[in-house]
């Protein structure tokens, strides 16, 4: 976002989308690794919007900073959030 570097950042989006799409979200969450700086964190909160489009209630920064890690293996990718604290696992669709 303009002249702050983004390349690299990795940053967790946890929440509430809610039950129906259409009425928008009901909070996002954005937890940010420990080399974030305030300014990365500010354009990331500023495209959150465009990237996750739809009305948002709120969108909020988590205090805290934690270890983010992403592996991928072959078609899989697995995140771990603060080392054990959250998972998550993705599998990619063939096609």
């Amino acid at each position: 976002m303009g002249k702050v570097k983004l390349d690299g950042l990795k940053v967790w989006m946890s929440g509430d989308l809610g039950g129906d799409f259409t009425k928008g979200f009901t909070k996002g969450i954005l937890t940010f690794e420990p080399s974030a700086t305030q300014e990365q964190i500010d354009a990331i909160v500023s495209i959150t919007p465009k990237l996750y489009p739809g009305e948002w209630a709120s969108v909020t920064v988590d205090p805290v900073r934690r270890t983010i890690l992403w592996e991928k293996k072959g078609t899989n990718g697995h995140a771990k959030l603060g080392g054990r604290r959250s998972r998550g696992r993705v599998d990619r669709c063939a096609g």
